[in-house]
């Protein structure tokens, strides 16, 4: 080589190392290309994994189907080990080289069909859940998620609590200690309706209706207002839940959770006055029917006309109190107020994109 290189020229030689570095440089390139494509087409990421082990619950179940939830809110979890022992899927380790991986599949019975949600846990990774984004806003003061008894619940001008499910757009009102997470739409698309109408022997009137949530008209609406849903989505997602309406006490008016005083079942509900006002963070917010509980407060933006409520009086059979962007006052049940829908989903829902801002909410899988 250096004979050849010396019988050329100098211009001619500088050339010639040139292309020979390029060269080279070239086969470095390839050869490192080509480890990595190996490694990478060897066996999957976290993402495929999870596929696989939704593949193989479903194939479970479709031989299986006797062991599927059968009550309509119920839940089954089904473990990797329980997948691999019945030999619908490998051990973890042939489709990810990552030792350190267990988890689940949570097989819920929803109102139109069967949720699949997989959950994995593995050193490096975990399957991104709605429960997991909403307790990382965890606070003590400002906007954010507190602590309750038994439940986080959202405080102060939100901007990250937004949840699409279908085209529907949401927030989340709270989260409870058996992971069910309340929302509610961000907007009702709906008329105004009335409580009730029925005949009040109190009032000695046909039409004057009756506060009591358990016979009354609007929790056939809001069962109505479900069953004709055009956003069918929604279906896949919405509990069945036992909504509780309680008496208020206007000479107390703590903000403190309320005492059930008539449930009924339904998919939506509508929130309660306790629920409006502890989402304030205003210290002068300090009774149910404070003014300043409009301040700071995330659901008040919601109802910018009168909204029906779960919170009844205490001295009569025939009002309810409605809230919106101007406060809050009594209304007789037979007089028409809108509704927001207020429903539970899941928290253990899996989330494939979305920050939580109203431009990016979260979108579920």
């Amino acid at each position: 080589m250096k004979k050849l290189l010396s019988s050329l020229d100098e211009g001619t030689q500088k050339l010639v190392l040139i292309f020979i570095r390029i060269l080279i440089v070239l086969f470095v390139l390839i050869i490192f290309f080509i480890i990595i494509s190996s490694c990478s087409n060897k066996k999957g990421n976290h993402s495929k994994l999870e596929n696989v082990i939704l593949d193989a619950t479903q194939k479970y179940y479709n031989a299986k189907e006797n062991e599927l939830p059968q009550e309509i809110g119920s839940s089954k979890k089904i473990t990797i080990s329980e997948l691999i022992s019945s030999e619908y899927m490998k051990p973890v380790t042939n489709y990810i080289d990552d030792t350190t991986c267990d988890g689940y599949t949570l097989v819920t019975k929803t109102a139109s069909d069967y949720q699949y949600n997989v959950v994995l846990t593995c050193q490096d990774y975990k399957t991104n859940t709605l429960d997991k984004a909403i307790m990382k806003d965890l606070t003590e003061s400002e906007d954010g998620l507190y602590a309750g008894i038994d439940e986080y619940y959202y405080r102060g001008n939100i901007l990250n609590n937004y949840v699409q499910i279908g085209k529907t757009l949401f927030r989340i009102i709270s989260i409870d200690t058996d992971n069910k997470v309340k929302l509610i739409k961000e907007e009702s698309n709906r008329y105004s309706t009335i409580w009730d109408d029925r005949y009040n022997n109190d009032t000695n009137n046909e039409k004057s209706g009756i506060n009591q949530l358990s016979r009354s008209y609007i929790i056939e609406e809001l069962n109505n207002e479900f069953n004709e849903e055009d956003d069918v989505i929604i279906k896949n997602y919405a509990l069945l839940h036992d909504w509780c309406s309680s008496k208020v006490d206007e000479s107390k008016a703590e903000i403190k959770k309320p005492e059930c005083d008539s449930t009924a079942k339904s998919y939506y509900g509508i929130i309660n006055l306790y629920e409006y006002a502890r989402a304030s963070i205003d210290e002068n917010c300090n009774t149910l029917f404070s003014g300043s509980c409009k301040n700071y407060n995330f659901i008040n933006d919601i109802f910018q006309e009168p909204n029906f409520t779960l919170s009844v009086v205490s001295d009569n059979s025939y009002e309810v109190y409605t809230v919106y962007s101007y406060g809050l006052t009594r209304n007789e049940v037979a007089r028409t107020s809108k509704i927001t829908e207020v429903m539970y989903i899941n928290g253990e829902n899996t989330i494939s994109s979305g920050d939580g801002s109203k431009e990016n909410p979260y979108i579920l899988k």
